[in-house]
């Protein structure tokens, strides 16, 4: 069975060769967790991850909110493909790129059970790439990252994502 080193999680084990062969690819993220009050301790392998809601909502604020774990978790995902895409295009590995996230989505099935759908409505991404590549050589990346990015493309298709790539000033 092939192991994806750059991927967290285990391999999906099954019993059946033809089976395992074809899931050769697929990986399970098995996580443990506690909770107390609105705190969440995620053990993520050797990691631990505090998540709590922020202090309007009643948590401590002790790590960040859930969904800004989210968007994180795309961010982080991005830059992780971004430069998988950069060293099969050719010019990668890519310099330090900075970025900005900006997520959108309604509050109010959470905070007060309303008719509405609780989900983003918008993720954006912008990142700053140092280096030389022309506008056009980014426009190409973002569009292969956007393809493989395994979280973005876990969104359901009404969330508007985007992702931005423009070389950083000098």
């Amino acid at each position: 069975m092939t192991v994806c080193t750059a991927c967290v999680g285990e391999p999906v084990k099954l019993a059946e060769p033809e089976a395992a062969a074809k899931s050769a690819h697929l990986y399970e993220v098995p996580l443990k967790a506690a909770g107390s009050g609105l705190r969440t301790e995620v053990q993520a392998g050797e990691f631990q991850i505090v998540l709590d809601a922020g202090r309007a909502l009643g948590g401590q604020q002790s790590g960040p909110s859930p969904v800004q774990a989210f968007v994180s978790s795309i961010l982080a995902c991005t830059q992780i493909t971004l430069q998988v895409v950069a060293g099969d295009a050719g010019v990668g590995p890519l310099g330090d790129i900075r970025w900005t996230a900006h997520g959108v989505f309604d509050t109010r099935k959470l905070l007060s059970n309303t008719d509405t759908v609780p989900h983003f409505t918008s993720i954006s991404l912008h990142g700053e790439v140092q280096g030389a590549l022309e506008q056009a050589a980014l426009d190409a990346l973002v569009a292969g990252t956007k393809a493989r990015c395994p979280i973005s493309q876990s969104l359901r298709p009404e969330i508007a994502f985007e992702l931005k790539l423009q070389r950083a000033a000098a």
